[in-house]
């Protein structure tokens, strides 16, 4: 909050010109402002506005970041060239302006690099003004990994097949069903581009789809997730939305066996008969005498069959060692010895950093599923 702080309290901060990754692995540059502090901070991508990458931009990152944020604003404009934020502003201008897919990519690119970052607490949001804030309902619209988006005064989220261009091909409020962040808006009554109407229009399409009750999901595949500790929940959702119903999970600390009953007596200590419980039935892949090894392959194949799964998609978090020699054992007995399709995926700790080549991967493995059903004469 404004003029909140302790005046003992140590306040510093790093700001900097950055390269990162942005869309399609391509690096373009980025001001990175963030605290010095010990404690782990929220991120936030502040999106440019049409006058360009400019001090302006620095300045709001500097502000946000005295405030305890780790900010980056991606040059979306990278493709321009260089030379002042005004010259480079014009040369977009000039040329019908920066594609939307591209900025998308570089956001995306800046999410990833924030939520990445060794103090990062796993929150980031999305800002902009005015063209930045029609790019920030984009994001929140289609992106996956933004915790709360903030559109500042963003024109052109609602306009007519006219305004439309080949660098803007869609109208964003038409993705305005994908939004599942909380969204502010900010906008004054005043203003030419939104005008009052506009604004008008987009608070009522967002109550209209806040209220609207969900059609019935048309799911093509269950499968069954196995897998290291997932604390990323955004997994599961990239899988269920590429059609895969997740009907059961077998994590470390999943469904199963986290919920399993335990059984107490009372001629004996509850915290003992606990500890017996986890260490008895333990199936953990450090585990590794060959009577565990079967029993967790066996385990699986039940659940599999207890919850009629189509297929199962093993999972290992990068570097669990543990459980990459039980992905390719697994993965390869639960094909061979029981019959259930089987994707292996090794992935990173947080899902958001390597999403598109998560969901291609998916897909594919939902389709092959239908195909095997097709071949068996089911419906797929």
């Amino acid at each position: 909050m404004w003029n909140s702080f302790n005046i003992e309290d140590y306040e510093g901060m790093i700001a900097e010109t950055v390269r990162i990754p942005g869309r399609e692995g391509k690096y373009i540059r980025a001001y990175w402002s963030r605290p010095i502090t010990d404690s782990t901070v929220p991120g936030i991508v502040l999106i440019p506005h049409m006058p360009g990458w400019d001090e302006w931009c620095r300045e709001a990152s500097r502000r946000f970041t005295a405030h305890g944020y780790s900010v980056l604003c991606p040059n979306i404009y990278e493709d321009f060239g260089t030379g002042t934020a005004v010259e480079v502003s014009n040369r977009t201008r000039a040329a019908g302006g920066v594609p939307d897919s591209d900025v998308m990519g570089d956001v995306e690119g800046s999410l990833s690099f924030l939520r990445n970052q060794v103090n990062a607490n796993g929150k980031v949001g999305v800002i902009g003004m005015c063209s930045g804030g029609r790019h920030t309902f984009l994001a929140a619209a289609t992106l996956d990994g933004i915790d709360a988006a903030v559109d500042c005064w963003g024109g052109g989220v609602i306009c007519d097949q006219e305004a439309l261009t080949p660098a803007c091909p869609v109208a964003p409020i038409d993705y305005a069903a994908g939004i599942e962040c909380p969204l502010l808006g900010i906008f004054g009554n005043d203003d030419k581009n939104p005008t009052k109407e506009d604004v008008d229009k987009l608070e009522e399409t967002l109550e209209e789809l806040r209220t609207r009750e969900p059609d019935e999901k048309p799911w093509r595949a269950r499968v069954l997730l196995v897998g290291s500790e997932v604390d990323d929940s955004g997994l599961v959702k990239l899988i269920e939305e590429c059609g895969a119903f997740v009907c059961c999970d077998r994590f470390c600390f999943g469904s199963y066996p986290g919920r399993t009953e335990i059984l107490l007596k009372d001629d004996e200590d509850a915290l003992t008969q606990v500890c017996r419980h986890y260490v008895q039935n333990c199936q953990c892949p450090r585990m590794m005498n060959q009577e565990k090894v079967y029993g967790r392959k066996q385990y699986v194949a039940d659940l599999a069959k207890e919850y009629g799964a189509d297929g199962v998609i093993y999972e290992q978090v990068k570097f669990c060692d543990p459980w990459a020699y039980e992905r390719m054992l697994g993965s390869s007995m639960l094909q061979l010895d029981y019959g259930y399709p089987v994707l292996s995926i090794d992935r990173p700790y947080n899902v958001a950093s390597s999403v598109g080549q998560l969901r291609t991967r998916v897909q594919a493995f939902v389709e092959s599923i239908e195909i095997k059903k097709l071949q068996r004469g089911g419906k797929a």
